[in-house]
């Protein structure tokens, strides 16, 4: 039985292949965002009470001397975070929710609860979506030149 051949880019690489590595940088920049420390204008209003958090055998615990358990992302890693988020904004609203959910880890039983579309539906959605960030990182890296 022959495989049905993938549909090639002009370089001669596979889009299947091309795909699959931006499946795996999304997911690294979701990573990075996730680690990046919040400001008390990023928590939702319900979250922002001044409350100092209590520490059940020692009484108050101040945030000064916490250490975050997540790494600080480098320069290098935020800027080519900040580039993907600037190539998955040329996608419309339906396809960048559910790129981002993925990269941020959201499983797709999550997702179609959250959508109220089946699993099939919303990969399908993001294989296309992922072709489009490819075709637009493309077009933003001939307009950088």
């Amino acid at each position: 039985m022959k495989l049905a051949s993938s549909p090639m880019l002009a370089d001669g690489s596979s889009i299947i292949n091309k795909t699959d590595q931006v499946k795996q940088l999304l997911r690294q920049m979701g990573k990075i965002l996730s680690a990046l420390p919040l400001t008390q204008m990023d928590k939702p209003m319900a979250i922002r009470a001044s409350w100092p958090d209590y520490n059940q055998k020692g009484g108050m615990v101040s945030s000064v001397y916490r250490r975050s358990s997540k790494p600080i992302p480098s320069a290098k890693d935020i800027s080519r975070a900040e580039y993907w988020l600037n190539v998955i904004s040329g996608l419309d609203t339906q396809s960048r929710r559910i790129v981002m959910a993925r990269a941020m880890g959201i499983t797709w039983r999550r997702l179609e609860e959250m959508d109220g579309r089946s699993h099939t539906t919303l990969r399908k959605i993001e294989q296309v979506a992922l072709q489009e960030i490819l075709v637009l990182a493309q077009q933003k890296s001939n307009m950088d030149k």
